[in-house]
């Protein structure tokens, strides 16, 4: 009886080790981002019901009407670097610099072609959101999260 005792308790404390372990923070030298891209036009009015999540964000920019074109994600160690189409010659690319109180610093770089249209920088709280926004012959926003 005392064998099955130690058993129970061996059980027990391997499935509180694994909770704590798929609790864990993630590791501060990486992060995946999750990059939602928006047209935004002030053709009508109107959001696209895939966006309602992000109503808030998207108001008060100038424009109108919203529509998702697509979603990314990927991870990404401490100075690496992940490309992304938008649409047609418009791409982008973030860049995972660290993390420093639970901030998730990176920069952000959209390209018309080969020529750099725009480099920001951030540093949000793990699992926040910014947005990028790029006004060229059209507008896209970029509503970015960091996990």
């Amino acid at each position: 009886m005392r064998t099955a005792g130690w058993v129970v308790a061996l059980l027990i404390t391997a499935v509180a080790l694994a909770a704590l372990l798929a609790s864990a923070p993630a590791r501060a030298d990486e992060a995946t981002f999750t990059v939602i891209i928006v047209k935004a036009t002030n053709d009508g009015v109107s959001i696209d019901p895939a966006l309602n999540p992000y109503k808030s964000l998207l108001e008060d920019r100038g424009y109108t009407s919203f529509t998702k074109i697509g979603t990314t994600s990927f991870p990404l160690k401490e100075k690496q670097t992940k490309k992304f189409n938008i649409a047609g010659n418009v791409s982008a690319e973030i860049e995972y610099e660290n993390e420093v109180n639970n901030r998730v610093a990176f920069k952000c770089r959209v390209f018309e072609g080969a020529k750099k249209a725009l480099e920001v920088g951030y540093g949000i709280p793990r699992g926040g959101k910014t947005m990028v926004i790029f006004r060229g012959k059209v507008a896209y926003m970029l509503i970015i999260q960091a996990r």
